[in-house]
């Protein structure tokens, strides 16, 4: 997912989890 997302959200996603993903509407 680290291709649709950008470099932030990927380490938001890390510290997280995959509620992020799903906030920032990654698959």
């Amino acid at each position: 997912h680290s291709q649709s997302c950008p470099e932030p959200v990927e380490q938001a996603i890390k510290e997280k989890g995959y509620f992020i993903q799903k906030m920032e509407g990654c698959p």
